[in-house]
């Protein structure tokens, strides 16, 4: 019953950052680089807006290299989007570890 007060308190500790995630409108993949640090990506006519997400960068994302299996299925995924030339739309909450771009979250097919 102790750990009962702990993990509500983690709970509702992270369910705001959960509501925070923002999702770009569909669009499709206009610049990739990849380097050591993980893949840049941009979409065409996007901006973000959030007042929450203030990265100095407003239109570049940012995959960085975490999770290796993780990693190659988000870049599977953003590498046949942009060779297909498919729209697709990224979730975001935050800015990456310098600040400078949009780290990008997840990544998703319209239906």
């Amino acid at each position: 019953m102790k750990y009962f007060g702990k993990i509500l308190f983690l709970i509702i500790s992270f369910v705001p950052l959960l509501g925070r995630a923002e999702w770009t409108p569909y669009a499709k993949i206009s610049y990739m680089k990849v380097h050591d640090a993980g893949v840049e990506i941009r979409l065409q006519n996007f901006t973000n807006t959030s007042p929450e997400i203030n990265c100095k960068s407003d239109v570049d994302f940012h995959l960085t290299v975490e999770d290796s299996k993780l990693f190659d299925t988000k870049l599977s995924f953003l590498l046949s989007a942009y060779m297909a030339k498919e729209a697709v739309s990224f979730s975001y909450y935050e800015c990456n570890s310098t600040g400078s771009k949009i780290l990008l979250s997840s990544v998703m097919f319209p239906e």
